[in-house]
């Protein structure tokens, strides 16, 4: 890593940097204008560059609007050694729509988060401590309204709002031209700091700290998850959530055991031959949609990461057939030109014409490019690679105890499973038991059960192609009332995944599950349904089943259960209920658990962290609990 590098700009000198992140484990730097990436990159180089860096950088960047990607390649091309910073962001620089988006660089140890919108809104969704921020432009970025008055301009308010996400001692540097009031920030509890060296690259910049004259009010402290020190952590289930609570872990320093009753992870519904991953849409592009495109990117630059592209996983893109005539009229309205990567109507997404031509209601599909499939057990499976990680199978969790700050976990004859001071529970139907017992072991156990999964089984009818029937499949997948993928390498062939059933209550009889898997291959696919019924006349398809755990609100439940937090109280962790979108959900799950464990930036915002919090959970099950009797 080490090599010559021009000397450091003013505005790193202002943060301290780079001897400030050293012998830390985190570092968080917010700048409030990303511009076109200028900071970025002498950022990046000043880490990557330093042998006593931290461990993990959190990069946590504004904009307005997001740049093209041909611009910031631009500027972050005019130094050769950021070559790989450039081709980690390019395939993943795309559907930049308002709202955050977390790019996970340098096998994750580099986490810049982008944050699309008006600063006052986003400093609002915020829930970390910055140790250093940047107020920016790079060279004037202010759009004027039809007043004249620039939109995102900086006022007292907003200088408010950003010393809300600064702790005591936090560094400011403030860039020539960005308007800020040095009053406003007298005010909010900025003390001017001895100037930073002179540089040409950014003469006149100003250094302030963080140290107001009052006490931090407590309701301060509430919102971020105080800093666990890393350490060990047990998950119970290997499953999608679980490995990829454990995989994000590992990636920040964490010893990881992973226990599974079975003999091989990815036993339960994680188990699935094939999956989709595709956005949800909708009208109002509420929680429920915005949340699939953030656990989306996430899954996206996880596969690329560690799987075989074309084998393992295709980004094949989904075509999705909606009930709306119009495509248009299940897109939110106003829809931007960053949202069409995640939903167009298929005529506008320059399909090939005879691909497009076998999908049934051709005219009522919307194109999902970042989409595709995955075979959930492999992305399982490289998970529980990750260095720091171990898998210890057939170890079903009967007891848990607590011993002074660590879980302890017992297995059958009372034998001593995995010990830690931080667990995850992610067990699916597992979970309300082991989650009871945990509660019990810390002197908290709830009446009412404090949580509460229904069951959804489901079958896969799947069978390999044969010369016949693979010209009636499109080269991507389809999805609608059912959803059908195909030409998926498959034991040095390939073969077709029609699925799966809904199965809320009485389990179909095996048949039963295999004509409905094929009317709804009709329905979607009515040429392929035809060659598939010539081709395999007298035999049925083969089946997979397996069984998804829900919520009543059919979001999955992620963070930390609500109990007192003290120095050397153990942590415990929920990640479960993804029912039938565990690929579009766990490895977000994974990493906001881990963010939270750091106290580090989240990849989503606050409103989206509220609709799938344990708290909602939590909550729930205190108000159902009796009250305690008065003595």
């Amino acid at each position: 890593m080490a090599c010559v590098s021009p000397p450091d700009p003013a505005w790193l000198q202002a943060l301290g940097l780079p001897q400030a992140w050293r012998g830390r484990r985190a570092w968080r730097v917010l700048d409030t204008d990303f511009g076109h990436g200028e900071r970025l990159l002498p950022l990046w180089q000043a880490w990557h560059q330093d042998p006593d860096a931290c461990h993990m950088l959190h990069v946590v960047a504004f904009v307005r609007h997001a740049p093209e990607w041909s611009r910031v390649r631009s500027v972050l091309a005019t130094e050769a050694s950021a070559a790989p910073l450039v081709d980690a962001l390019a395939s993943s620089w795309t559907g930049l729509l308002p709202g955050l988006h977390r790019f996970a660089l340098h096998g994750g140890r580099l986490q810049l988060t982008l944050c699309v919108g008006q600063k006052q809104a986003l400093l609002r969704q915020q829930r970390f401590h910055a140790d250093g921020a940047v107020v920016g432009p790079p060279g004037g970025s202010l759009q004027a309204d039809a007043s004249g008055v620039a939109a995102d301009a900086w006022d007292g308010w907003t200088v408010k709002a950003l010393a809300r996400v600064c702790r005591r001692g936090s560094r400011l540097a403030v860039m020539p031209g960005c308007g800020l009031n040095p009053a406003d920030l007298s005010a909010s509890g900025w003390v001017a700091d001895r100037p930073a060296a002179s540089d040409t690259s950014a003469p006149g910049v100003r250094c302030f700290a963080y140290e107001p004259a009052w006490q931090i009010k407590t309701t301060r402290t509430r919102w971020p998850q105080p800093a666990r020190a890393v350490s060990e952590c047990v998950v119970v289930g290997a499953g999608l959530a679980g490995a990829a609570v454990a995989a994000a872990l590992a990636v920040r320093g964490w010893r990881v055991t992973v226990l599974d009753a079975q003999a091989e992870p990815a036993a339960g519904a994680s188990g699935l031959p094939v999956g989709l991953f595709a956005p949800q849409i909708s009208r109002d592009d509420g929680p429920r949609s915005r949340l699939s495109r953030a656990g989306i990117r996430a899954t996206l630059q996880a596969a690329a990461r560690l799987l075989r592209l074309g084998q393992d996983w295709a980004p094949s893109g989904v075509a999705h057939v909606c009930a709306a005539a119009n495509p248009a009229d299940a897109l939110p309205r106003h829809w931007p030109a960053q949202g069409h990567p995640w939903a167009v109507p298929a005529g506008a997404a320059s399909l090939e014409e005879h691909a497009l031509s076998t999908v049934a209601h051709a005219e009522q599909v919307v194109w999902h490019a970042m989409a595709g499939w995955i075979k959930p057990r492999q992305l399982v499976g490289a998970w529980l690679q990750q260095p720091g990680v171990r898998f210890q199978p057939c170890c079903p969790v009967q007891h848990i105890t607590q011993d002074g700050g660590a879980w302890q976990l017992f297995g059958p004859q009372g034998r001593l499973l995995a010990g830690a001071p931080q667990l995850v529970i992610a067990s699916a139907g597992g979970s309300p038991a082991l989650l009871q017992q945990a509660l019990s072991a810390a002197g908290q156990a709830h009446a009412a059960a404090p949580l509460a999964l229904t069951p959804v089984g489901g079958q896969v009818s799947w069978a390999m192609h044969t010369a016949h029937d693979a010209a009636g499949f499109p080269p991507f997948p389809v999805n609608g009332a059912g959803s059908v993928a195909a030409h998926v390498p498959w034991h040095g062939a390939t073969a077709w995944f029609a699925g799966a059933t809904y199965e809320p209550r009485d389990p179909y009889a095996p048949s039963q599950a295999h004509a409905q898997n094929l009317a709804r291959l009709a329905d979607l696919l009515p040429d392929a349904a035809g060659r598939v019924a010539r081709a395999s006349t007298g035999t049925a398809p083969q089946a997979w089943r397996g069984t998804r755990w829900t919520v009543p609100d059919r979001l999955p439940v992620a963070g930390a259960w609500p109990m007192p937090v003290e120095p050397g109280m153990p942590g415990l962790w929920l990640s479960t209920a993804m029912g039938s979108r565990g690929l579009t959900h766990a490895a977000l799950c994974g990493e906001l658990i881990a963010a939270q464990m750091g106290a580090e930036p989240l990849p989503i915002d606050a409103d989206l962290l509220r609709s799938i919090d344990v708290g909602r959970i939590a909550g729930a099950a205190t108000s159902r609990s009796p009250a305690p009797r008065r003595g």
